[in-house]
């Protein structure tokens, strides 16, 4: 296990580069730090930012980085020249959260709109949709879908490119997280109670209860055996997906779990935390 010290403010967000190599976490500090996971965790790059990064994404050939940040900023960094390559206003009041497939990239903000971009260029946003209190999204694996989780408990399904809306699933309490397992056959939505709902299409499947506070954070195993969480109680859970049930419980975080990822082989994960933290281990580890 490693605990990446050096953000001196909330961890905000973690992206995996896509050969897994790299870690990259924004803060509330104003910076987005890039570790070296093959060195321990050697911190090898900082990138400065007017404001919190509230959100980051590597680009699909791991040489750029997407953030975004709390005034409503998105940038394209260029990591080995370590400058931003393009910076554009992306959402008034905060960009909130993103997904990628491919060389798309979608964005939420507290706008309470939907913006998706082309990642080599972030020009102008080639689709915008206006809706109601956004909370959550997260791209389906085949790319045509995106899940846009609403704060009156809705998860809206929009086709990829368009304005149209696909499906509504029905739900009663804020959708704080979404994730897709990589098959597409699940979709798991974190609540504000702490519950997480497992959906098979428009149906509910299950429920998994274990948190008492907010899910910030949810990410599947690429395999889609397990299913791991983050929340305000400063926990992260395991869940095994088939048997509907938690497997493990960590409590390494002295506050809230804001985030959370999963390396693409799915050996390890990492969890940032409110105090200031990241922890990574191995997903085999007891």
């Amino acid at each position: 296990m490693l605990i990446l010290q050096g953000h001196t403010d909330a961890v905000r967000c973690l992206s995996y580069s896509p050969d897994g190599r790299w870690l990259a976490s924004g803060s509330e500090d104003a910076t987005v730090r890039l570790w070296d996971l093959a060195a321990g965790g050697q911190l090898v790059n900082e990138l400065p930012h007017p404001d919190s990064a509230e959100a980051l994404l590597f680009t699909a050939d791991g040489e750029n980085l997407l953030t975004g940040t709390s005034e409503g900023t998105l940038f394209r960094w260029d990591l080995k020249r370590r400058e931003h390559e393009s910076a554009v206003e992306g959402h008034a009041g905060g960009v909130r959260c993103m997904a990628r497939e491919g060389q798309t990239l979608v964005t939420l903000g507290w706008d309470r709109t939907v913006k998706m971009w082309d990642t080599t260029s972030l020009a102008a946003p080639f689709f915008v949709q206006q809706d109601l209190a956004f909370s959550s999204l997260a791209f389906a694996p085949d790319g045509k879908i995106i899940a846009v989780g609403h704060e009156d408990g809705t998860i809206r399904l929009y086709k990829r490119g368009t304005a149209r809306l696909d499906a509504i699933l029905e739900g009663k309490l804020p959708v704080s997280a979404l994730a897709w397992s990589a098959d597409g056959r699940l979709l798991a939505a974190g609540h504000a109670d702490g519950s997480i709902l497992l959906r098979e299409g428009a149906k509910s499947q299950a429920t998994l209860r274990g948190h008492d506070w907010i899910v910030y954070a949810l990410a599947f195993t690429p395999d889609g055996r397990t299913l791991l969480s983050g929340s305000a109680d400063g926990t992260v859970r395991l869940w095994d997906v088939a048997g509907l049930r938690e497997r493990r419980c960590f409590r390494w975080h002295t506050r809230w779990v804001t985030c959370v990822a999963i390396a693409p082989d799915g050996m390890t994960a990492a969890a940032g935390s409110a105090d200031h933290t990241i922890v990574v281990w191995d997903m085999d580890e007891d």
